[in-house]
């Protein structure tokens, strides 16, 4: 058992799988601090809008990289490598990747137009809430996944 993540595993590909996961939702921990420092669309100002845009902004960074390494040989790969029947939900999880990516890149675009800034606060947080479900529910597949594969208890 590791100790600093809580996973109970050995498997490295696991580990760093679960471990990258964890990242993930710690940086949305951060993004959604910085957003609870404003109590709602009508205390919402530019600069609190544009430094949880530039948060964001590096959080789809990291979830861009993520991404690369799943699909550059990753855990992923090794899951079908070890269990070729996963090859069919493992590539749904990488497609839906692109997918991701793109709805992080609108969640910017929408930040950054010109408008009312409750309004913009109010859009940025109903994209991020949308956002975030999608990203939770497709780390928890890849987390399935690889608990079939390598079949490991990934504390999740």
């Amino acid at each position: 058992m590791n100790g600093t993540y809580g996973i109970h595993t050995v498997n490295p590909f696991c580990v760093r799988a679960v471990a990258e996961h964890r990242m993930l939702h710690g940086a949305f921990v951060e993004v959604r601090k910085m957003l609870d420092v404003v109590k709602g669309p009508s205390e919402a100002t530019q600069p609190a809008i544009n430094a949880a845009v530039a948060r964001i902004g590096i959080l789809r960074e990291a979830i861009a990289e993520h991404f690369r390494r799943e699909e550059e040989g990753g855990y992923l790969e090794e899951a079908v490598g070890r269990n070729p029947a996963l090859a069919v939900a493992a590539d749904g999880l990488q497609q839906e990747h692109a997918k991701l990516l793109a709805m992080a890149d609108e969640l910017l675009d929408h930040a950054t137009r010109e408008g009312p800034a409750a309004e913009t606060w109010k859009r940025l947080v109903d994209d991020l809430d949308r956002f975030e479900k999608f990203l939770k529910r497709h780390e928890g597949a890849e987390d399935a996944l690889l608990q079939q594969a390598f079949n490991e208890d990934l504390g999740t």
